[in-house]
């Protein structure tokens, strides 16, 4: 018989039931908030798991259909950032679809799987290591690429010498590294509220500071900060309060009220471009609902995912997306520019749409493909793996 051991933290905020895979069991779990007990050996046979209790059974430490969400994300990420100025009318469709929701559903994931433990300061040493050393390498890459191939060829966002420094407090090499200045001011300011409640009421100021009329300097991007506050601590929310089983416990019903809700709040937010004289607030009310439904829509879709993946044979591809997620939002615009100035050498129609469609699919695989081959290269080295942020 094993000895049981109990689920790292973020399992056991997930659910009031856990089963783990073949190892131990929970025997009890108080449905009232009661405490939690743990049997000390295991069954032989664990009981048959239910949808939730699949998707977090994924190796004891990890949320599976949180990772399946943030490949799902990333993916649209990369899809979002190839948008050239003469895409056909249905890509700009699919592009501001995909910006609807895709950067909040990120944080969302980043702040559902928040841990705070070993103290502040050791806290923030290692959000400087996976974060902001992984940031500068990639600035640092980036920027010397451009500097080399500006003079010869089109690059977007020309650099100088000075963006070497600026660095430190802008995102220099690439309006996309908002995220990482943002997310890791989240984890400065967050531990400071120790307990649930301040938590909570952070959460409710962060909508207030979300709606502000103020705009904030631009330096280590606050007013990105500012707005994407709110859904990282709505991620927290979820986790740690009994109203996120709304979301953390899938049901078919909820699944096809969110769903229908996704479509018309979506339809809507699409069409709005195309409507005249239509109302400032109604257009402001959808923008700002639209975020937190899509990240109910993504996640239940992922927890349905989730009962189709093995996560026990590392073959995944969706996981493996998962695992380079961060590697991949580093380096995917810097292949998508190779792979962009490779296809501008064909004499091709890109006013046809199954050439642009062709072209888009090759640009977009290249953003993905090439920053996981990366990722599964400097894993094996010590030195890679620091510069990358990679344990």
């Amino acid at each position: 018989m094993l000895n049981c051991k109990p689920p790292p933290q973020e399992f056991r905020h997930s659910h009031n039931s856990y089963t783990a895979l073949n190892l131990c069991c929970l025997t009890t779990a108080d449905k009232g908030g009661g405490k939690k007990t743990f049997s000390n050996s295991c069954k032989r046979k664990p009981r048959a798991l239910t949808l939730p209790q699949v998707c977090v059974s994924y190796a004891m430490n990890r949320i599976l259909y949180i990772d399946i969400a943030k490949a799902i994300c990333i993916i649209l990420v990369v899809i979002g950032h190839y948008c050239p100025d003469d895409s056909p009318q249905w890509y700009q469709v699919v592009n501001r679809f995909i910006y609807s929701f895709h950067m909040p559903l990120f944080m969302f994931a980043s702040g559902f799987v928040y841990t705070y433990r070993g103290g502040y300061s050791n806290f923030i040493s290692k959000k400087i290591k996976r974060l902001i050393i992984p940031y500068l390498t990639c600035s640092v890459v980036v920027i010397s690429l451009k500097l080399l191939s500006q003079g010869n060829a089109y690059v977007e966002n020309p650099v100088s010498a000075m963006s070497y420094l600026k660095i430190f407090y802008l995102p220099e090499a690439g309006y996309f590294l908002w995220f990482i200045w943002a997310l890791f001011l989240m984890f400065v300011i967050t531990p400071l509220f120790k307990t649930r409640t301040a938590r909570n009421l952070l959460f409710l100021s962060s909508i207030i500071l979300a709606y502000l009329p103020v705009t904030f300097p631009g330096i280590f991007c606050l007013n990105q900060f500012k707005h994407m506050y709110v859904y990282f601590l709505f991620g927290i929310f979820i986790r740690e309060n009994n109203v996120g089983d709304i979301i953390k416990n899938y049901s078919h019903t909820k699944m096809a009220i969110t769903a229908v809700a996704f479509i018309i709040l979506e339809s809507a937010h699409l069409s709005m471009p195309y409507m005249h004289n239509a109302p400032q607030q109604l257009t402001s009310l959808i923008a700002a609902i639209l975020p937190f439904v899509g990240i109910a829509f993504i996640i239940y879709a992922s927890q349905i995912i989730g009962r189709h993946v093995n996560a026990d044979n590392g073959r995944n591809m969706l996981l493996s997306v998962a695992a380079a997620s961060y590697v991949i939002y580093l380096f995917h615009t810097t292949f998508e520019g190779f792979a962009k100035a490779a296809l501008m050498k064909l004499t091709l129609d890109d006013g046809v749409w199954y050439v642009f469609t062709a072209k888009a699919a090759l640009v977009i695989m290249a953003g993905i493909i090439f920053p996981m081959l990366l990722y599964n290269i400097a894993k094996r080295f010590k030195a890679t793996r620091f510069l990358l942020g990679l344990k």
